[in-house]
């Protein structure tokens, strides 16, 4: 690296008040200048000590620690002029007030979805696929369980039993899982049940043996034990005498509506989840950014120090003429 150094002399002191020294005098401060002996006046030694703790290096591990445990620190200990000795800060706050935000709104949907299944009272006349005197809620646990016994005593070899259906009893987290998740609970949905197991007056009579039919299945006569339930025929155009096969799987929206608006309101609240689930990988990853980007500046803040300024002011005595003059030096490297 080349060094250009620019000296401008500044007499600061009148002629009638320069000093005069004596050769020895003389002798031992341009020695101390030219030398940097340990005869150098105690002031000049004070303000070398104050440039090297100006200039201090930073401890990178010490500045990762801090912002892994607070975005930020490691950067206000290493810099704080940088930029992100804020940004990571803000989006710290940013993040968790999102998370904050979107399971409050995944919570409230979970109270409206659990109210609307079985809470919340409504009445047949305002739905075309329930008989008109019906009032009660949404999803009936009765219903679920007189269909559930129709269809396990229709046959004995299959797979449908008491083990086969173990709905919870009380309004748990399972409970509002399995009455959307699992076709084998559509039956309390009083909209399938209105339409698939009673007669327009609300009678139940999906377990009369005339009605057995109404229940459609795949079906290998080599092997009755894989008979599987494949919907059923609506009350309302089944004929015992012709049954027919015109059949509406239980997973079809049609077959309850009330069961798919249920569902499309269960993935509102996982959607909200979901996202505060993904702003908390964004805290975790905002961190260990943060705790990067502070050994990042630690490294550049002690390249800096170390290679110095680029331009330097140095102040010093000078002799001149037997005289001593205070002088100022202009330091430019490059």
């Amino acid at each position: 690296m080349k060094q250009i150094i620019l000296t401008l002399m500044i007499a600061v002191v009148a002629l009638g008040s320069q000093v005069p020294i004596s050769a020895q005098t003389r002798q031992q401060r341009s020695d101390a200048f030219l030398f940097d002996d340990d005869t150098v006046p105690s002031d000049s030694v004070e303000t070398s000590d104050i440039i090297m703790v100006r200039y201090e290096k930073k401890d990178a591990h010490l500045a990762m620690l801090f912002s892994v445990l607070l975005p930020g620190a490691g950067q206000y200990y290493a810099d704080r002029s940088s930029i992100t000795t804020y940004l990571f800060p803000v989006l710290e706050i940013g993040l968790i007030a999102g998370i904050f935000y979107y399971n409050n709104n995944g919570n409230d949907l979970v109270k409206k979805y659990e109210r609307y299944a079985n809470v919340e009272t409504v009445n047949g006349s305002d739905y075309d696929n329930v008989w008109d005197a019906y009032t009660g809620p949404r999803y009936r646990r009765e219903y679920q369980t007189a269909v559930q016994n129709a269809l396990i005593g229709l046959y004995a070899n299959d797979i449908y039993d008491s083990e086969f259906f173990r709905l919870d009893a009380g309004n748990t987290q399972h409970f509002y899982e399995d009455i959307g998740k699992y076709n084998k609970y559509v039956f309390g949905w009083v909209d399938w049940y209105s339409q698939f197991a009673a007669d327009a007056s609300g009678t139940f009579v999906l377990d009369l043996p005339a009605y057995n039919a109404a229940w459609i299945w795949s079906y290998n006569p080599l092997q009755p034990q894989d008979r599987r339930w494949l919907g059923n025929i609506p009350i309302a155009s089944y004929n015992p005498a012709n049954p027919g096969t015109d059949y509406i799987p239980p997973g079809d929206p049609s077959a309850s509506p009330m069961r798919a608006q249920y569902i499309r309101m269960r993935n509102d609240a996982k959607d909200q989840f979901s996202i505060a689930r993904l702003l908390t990988f964004g805290v975790a990853l905002n961190h260990l950014g943060s705790g990067l980007d502070a050994v990042r500046l630690v490294g550049k803040r002690n390249r800096s120090r170390l290679a110095g300024n680029d331009i330097q002011l140095q102040y010093y005595t000078s002799v001149r003429d037997d005289k001593l003059l205070p002088m100022v030096g202009l330091n430019w490297k490059f």
